[in-house]
């Protein structure tokens, strides 16, 4: 409110001080279960992951900070969050499989879903599993056909990261704007 800096020193500063932090949390997150639960067992697989798992909350924080730049109190801030995500929780095809043929464009624009998508394919891409191949019951056995069981087929590690880190950058953008726009608003009044 004093006005001794601008929004843009302020927003930068505020992304680039907290970066570090945003990437620190997420890569404890997966550092811990990661070797625990027996996932790929490759330092490739594990940082492809921790990096997918950091800029997903890179993007979710994103979106927390425009909705509460745009909300005018902490109450519709608080409400409008779930209503944002949960879509594209639900968007993403893990919860519901089979969503109406008219909503599948929408299905693109969740970043639950490439996200989801891309720890997949760093899950199961090319791998070998270790099953008993003769027993009758096994049908799959490697990663390539356990993903297009689930229905990823198509997909890249390249275009998962380039659509997180497009989603961070423009919703990081529209904050700024909003910000700046909303604080010339207030100088005019």
């Amino acid at each position: 409110q004093a006005s001794l800096y601008s929004i843009s020193a302020y927003f930068l500063t505020k992304t680039f001080v907290e970066l570090p932090f945003m990437m620190l949390f997420p890569t404890i997150f997966v550092a811990i279960p990661y070797w625990m639960i027996g996932l790929r067992d490759t330092a490739e697989a594990f940082w492809t992951l921790a990096a997918i798992v950091v800029w997903t909350s890179l993007v979710a924080q994103s979106f927390g900070l425009l909705i509460s730049a745009i909300a005018p109190s902490l109450d519709l801030a608080m409400l409008a969050g779930p209503l944002v995500f949960i879509p594209f929780m639900l968007l993403a095809g893990f919860f519901v499989q089979d969503i109406p043929i008219w909503l599948e464009w929408l299905q693109h624009c969740s970043f639950v879903k490439w996200s989801f998508e891309g720890a997949m394919l760093a899950e199961f891409e090319d791998r070998v599993l270790d099953v008993n191949a003769s027993s009758p019951n096994v049908t799959i056995t490697n990663g390539n056909q356990v993903l297009d069981e689930i229905g990823i087929t198509n997909a890249s590690l390249t275009r998962t990261f380039a659509v997180l880190i497009g989603y961070t950058v423009l919703l990081r953008l529209l904050t700024w704007q909003y910000l700046i726009y909303r604080s010339r608003s207030k100088v005019q009044q």
